[in-house]
């Protein structure tokens, strides 16, 4: 299964379980922007914690709870899933697809700093808000919907 379809289906399974009624049953505009982001950012600092015992670890300082460096590295990595489901969720309650925005962006930074997968290839990705970003350079973007307004 290509890396697209799998997260295509993750991101599915994703939101259905978070309105699911056996699952959290919690609508995704039941939700701000803001406390979507709280929740990821929330997810991120328990991430950084973990990071910052496994500085400790390699600075020689003894782990006060006896936690192992592979030990902290297991948890450090559900952490950071625990920031994946976030900011998907975060991008699903804008409207926007992450997968679809990370790739673009990436082939603008590419560009940006001369870098090429193929140098045939000038752009690999369009999106949908690429029209917005262009019109707000240019100072025409037309605000509304889920990529304006304001946030509750």
């Amino acid at each position: 299964m290509k890396m697209t379809d799998r997260f295509t289906e993750f991101s599915h399974r994703n939101r259905e379980r978070c309105e699911a009624p056996n699952g959290f049953n919690h609508p995704l505009d039941g939700w701000s922007t803001s406390d979507w982001m709280t929740a990821l950012i929330g997810e991120i600092g328990e991430a950084a914690n973990i990071i910052k015992k496994l500085n400790r670890e390699r600075d020689g300082i003894p782990n006060r709870k006896g936690e192992t460096a592979p030990m902290m590295r297991v948890e450090l990595a559900m952490e950071l899933a625990d920031a994946f489901t976030y900011l998907d969720l975060l991008a699903q309650s804008l409207g926007f697809d992450i997968l679809d925005e990370a790739e673009i962006k990436f082939d603008q930074v590419s560009r940006e700093i001369g870098y090429t997968e193929d140098p045939n290839e000038p752009g690999l990705f369009e999106s949908p808000l690429k029209k917005i970003a262009d019109d707000m350079r240019a100072g025409t973007a037309q605000f509304g919907g889920p990529t304006g307004g304001s946030d509750r």
